[in-house]
């Protein structure tokens, strides 16, 4: 098999690691022992399945995980804030072309593979972690030395077996709490603890009605903890052109189209899967605000 730069240039990725699929038993204690108010609605309640790779792909032996750049110094305007990982072409289409070429190399070996984009139950930024990619930060994100926050994950189970694996990348946030001053909701709760279910990035794609004492700040997702953090300045942009902000608008005029024409016309950007009454919702509680 080739080395992992050569791997990594054939795919066009720009990070590219490997660790043993042993199971992650960390992030199985912090499940376990988390507040149950902390869990959002876009997880598993199967533990076992989130944290072991051998459930994912039966007698798995290793993962590779790739990373993509998406962040262009790029003016945001648009009226209304969609957080910068959806406002170009879906991530997980860009990333599971490049996950499903390496998919057919490694079976062509005679091996068998798992692949996931955000799609799937591993937690894929533990796994990144241990892949050498990064360090995870305070606020819960990858943290890589040369692109930040800013990355795309994707990951691939296999039962090939491997000699070497990726060395750790021993990086910290330090004393540093700026992410956790500067979060809206105070989700970042300091000592790399998190309350996701109040993250408005979470709170502006669940389709239940929250409490509006929140104060959202973007009609999409949100960027403020990557914003303010000291390790993405003097990082490399602009690598992906798939991933080129798109300009478009997005305000109350969505509420003249039709949920068909909604789907069509925002289908190339990850944001739409929550539909267009989810974002009306988040509109109309900006829009109150004098957002």
């Amino acid at each position: 098999m080739e080395n992992l730069e050569d791997i990594k240039k054939n795919l066009g990725v720009d990070l590219l690691g490997v660790c043993d699929a042993s199971s992650m038993d960390n992030i199985l204690d912090i499940l376990k022992t988390r507040p149950k108010d902390f869990m959002t609605k876009f997880e598993s309640d199967n533990y076992n399945l989130r944290v072991d790779p051998k459930l994912s792909l039966k007698d798995a032996k290793s993962v590779f995980v790739l990373g993509l750049s998406y962040i262009w110094d790029e003016p945001d305007n648009i009226d209304f804030k969609i957080s910068n990982h959806a406002r170009s072409l879906d991530y997980h289409k860009v990333m599971g072309k490049r996950l499903d070429h390496f998919s057919s190399i490694i079976r062509n070996m005679g091996y068998n593979t798992y692949t996931q984009v955000d799609n799937g139950t591993l937690y894929e930024r533990e796994l990144a972690r241990r892949a050498g990619l990064g360090f995870i930060g305070k606020n819960g994100l990858l943290i890589n030395k040369t692109y930040g926050s800013y990355i795309f994950l994707g990951i691939l189970v296999t039962d090939l077996n491997l000699d070497n694996y990726s060395s750790l990348d021993l990086d910290t946030c330090g004393d540093c709490k700026i992410c956790e001053k500067a979060c809206p909701s105070s989700a970042i709760l300091g000592d790399y603890k998190l309350n996701p279910s109040i993250c408005h990035s979470y709170l502006t794609q669940i389709k239940e009605t929250y409490e509006e004492t929140y104060n959202i700040l973007y009609a999409y997702g949100c960027d403020i903890c990557q914003k303010v953090c000291p390790k993405n300045k003097d990082i490399i942009y602009n690598k992906h052109e798939e991933f080129r902000p798109i300009n478009f608008s997005i305000d109350r005029s969505i509420k003249d189209l039709s949920n068909r024409q909604f789907r069509e016309k925002y289908k190339d950007y990850s944001f739409s899967w929550v539909g267009k009454k989810t974002l009306m919702r988040n509109l109309e509680i900006l829009e109150k605000r004098g957002r």
